[in-house]
């Protein structure tokens, strides 16, 4: 996918993606994994809208982030 591969691209979406915003993890894919990693590098803002336990996973996978709500 040009998103994942194509920094130029990636950088672009990154500044236009404020939050990522996601209902539960076990629902995620890896290749959805891989676009939201890729997404919240820029402004590293994460949020869980529906099972809180499922935020200790994501604080394990995304460790730079400083805050998931």
């Amino acid at each position: 996918m040009i998103l994942l591969d194509n920094e130029e691209i990636r950088s672009k979406w990154g500044r236009r993606v404020k939050a990522v915003i996601y209902d539960r993890f076990d629902s995620v894919c890896p290749f959805e994994f891989g676009v939201i990693k890729r997404l919240v590098d820029v402004n590293r803002n994460l949020f869980c809208v529906g099972y809180p336990a499922s935020r200790k996973t994501w604080k394990k996978s995304f460790w730079n982030i400083s805050q998931i709500v």
